[in-house]
């Protein structure tokens, strides 16, 4: 219980920094790096060269906790060793897609998928921004979480 608790305060203190980092892309790879490091897998973190990496900082904030749950939720629940975070644009939108190669959801496909608090969390914090999550398994196996939220 006692390590969970340090790692799971380390993890908190990385959140905080990397919500005060220089960037979104930064923020995401300190928030990545933390997590590649603590449970031993790959976790790269790729940005779209035309992407606004300039949040605001309730934006960033939303999106490097989100970024952590689904990285947590793949290793946890879907036993993945590598992980893609992906922040990207398509038209107006801004999008936050991590995926994995885990085993994926039990509910394959639908915008339900993954029901737990920790989807519910992730959910409201992309509401937040106004945006929406939309979690799904992929065919060859994984899991993708994609945040898509409107240029502000």
């Amino acid at each position: 219980a006692a390590t969970r608790a340090l790692a799971a305060s380390r993890g908190q203190i990385v959140d905080l920094e990397a919500s005060h980092a220089s960037s979104t892309e930064s923020a995401l790879r300190e928030v990545a790096a933390e997590l590649a490091a603590r449970h031993r897998i790959n976790v790269s973190v790729v940005v779209d060269g035309a992407v606004n990496t300039d949040r605001s900082e309730h934006e960033r904030r939303e999106l490097v906790r989100i970024a952590r749950e689904a990285i947590a939720n793949a290793v946890r629940h879907g036993g993945a060793r590598n992980v893609t975070v992906r922040l990207g644009s398509r038209r107006d939108d801004l999008l936050l897609r991590v995926s994995d190669d885990g085993c994926g959801f039990t509910s394959a496909g639908t915008e339900t998928a993954g029901t737990g608090l920790g989807m519910r969390t992730m959910r409201a914090r992309a509401r937040s921004m106004g945006g929406r999550l939309v979690a799904r398994s992929c065919e060859g196996g994984g899991a993708e979480v994609d945040v898509v939220s409107n240029e502000r």
